[in-house]
């Protein structure tokens, strides 16, 4: 049987949720030690998962990791994981962990690795400058993952890098680039991708890029859940129904 949980807490909870007060690594280990106090309780847990699948492993924090081994340990567990592309560092990601799956994720310490090592996407170009560029990335999960044999070249494949005085230039260039591709070499909008750094970057680059009448599509993962237009309307209900079972 799962462990009582009080609707005061839930209350307590949602209020913190609210002000995005709450602290996920402490969510995470707080759930950890509810498995690890109540062994009936994870044992159900883990008979409910006949496989487990993750993506994206190397961001995982310690709390996650912790979370992950109580749950998937000696059962099977596929894991994805890229060590050179983590870009959670700041918030706790631990890829040297990925050294120490088969120590972390069975008792025997045996794992198997399979390094996918065919490109789809990146020309030869590309990779190239890619291979030079992770080379300046410390190691950390041994050399797995480096080796890339590029997809077959295109005719107009081009890597190229330039460096701007501030953002304004850069901004300006890549709108006259995008209308260049759109119009005189008919490329289509669709076809066009802009990757920045951060969220802030995306809305600064999406208003002056509409505003200079350039349609731009954001990727729906940057929009935080809270401000989805299909869960706003649910959240201030939710609120209350939570406080008066709490009061």
């Amino acid at each position: 049987m799962p462990p009582p949980i009080s609707t005061r807490s839930t209350a307590t909870c949602w209020t913190l949720a609210a002000a995005e007060a709450f602290d996920p690594a402490g969510l995470i280990t707080r759930a950890a030690e509810l498995l690890e106090d109540h062994p009936d309780f994870l044992h159900a847990e883990q008979d409910r998962l006949a496989l487990v699948l993750v993506d994206d492993l190397q961001e995982a924090t310690l709390s996650q990791h912790r979370l992950l081994a109580l749950l998937a340990k000696d059962r099977p567990l596929v894991a994805f994981a890229a060590p050179d592309s983590v870009v959670q560092g700041f918030r706790g990601a631990r890829t040297d962990e990925l050294h120490r799956f088969a120590q972390n994720y069975t008792s025997t310490t045996e794992a198997t690795f399979l390094e996918l090592a065919h490109g789809y996407r990146m020309p030869p170009q590309i990779t190239k400058a890619w291979e030079r560029i992770v080379q300046r990335v410390p190691l950390a999960a041994g050399l797995r993952g480096r080796t890339l044999e590029p997809r077959q070249a295109g005719n107009d494949d081009a890597c190229q890098a330039l460096a701007f005085e501030n953002s304004t230039l850069e901004e300006r260039f890549i709108a006259q680039r995008i209308v260049q591709l759109s119009l005189f070499e008919n490329r289509s909008l669709s076809d066009i991708a802009i990757v920045v750094r951060n969220g802030s970057q995306v809305r600064s680059y999406s208003r002056f890029l509409e505003g200079q009448g350039i349609a731009v599509q954001v990727p729906p993962a940057e929009i935080p859940l809270k401000d989805e237009g299909a869960v706003r309307p649910l959240a201030g209900p939710s609120g209350i129904v939570l406080q008066q079972l709490g009061g």
